[in-house]
């Protein structure tokens, strides 16, 4: 199998892929929210709070904006929880600016590593 994306950087944003999620935001994509994605997403699937002081001032608005559209609800002590719609917005974003994209092809095409 063939890597798709390979010479594009882990966790970049290009002016496609903040167009791509301007519907759902109301606005292009930031670098700031494309890279809080990761964070919010393993504290959902690990059951986790949020921690503010681990959080950068910004990404603390970001996170209080999405809670006031209803796409998750965070506290200190109780694990971070998110709506099926923004759970969704956030997986999407993961394989489009993080996951390597393997193209069709036979599994003998490369070493597998």
């Amino acid at each position: 199998m063939k890597i798709e994306n390979g010479n594009r950087g882990r966790g970049c944003l290009d002016e496609q892929l903040s167009e791509k999620y301007k519907d759902f935001l109301g606005h292009p994509m930031t670098v700031r929210e494309l890279r809080l994605i990761p964070y919010l997403q393993y504290l959902v699937v690990n059951r986790q709070p949020w921690n503010i002081g681990k959080m950068r001032q910004s990404e603390v608005e970001i996170c209080n904006k999405w809670q006031r559209k209803g796409w998750l609800l965070a506290g200190s002590t109780a694990p971070l929880r998110v709506n099926r719609e923004f759970w969704d917005f956030m997986n999407d974003v993961l394989w489009d600016a993080y996951a390597l994209h393997l193209s069709a092809g036979s599994a003998d095409d490369e070493d597998g590593e």
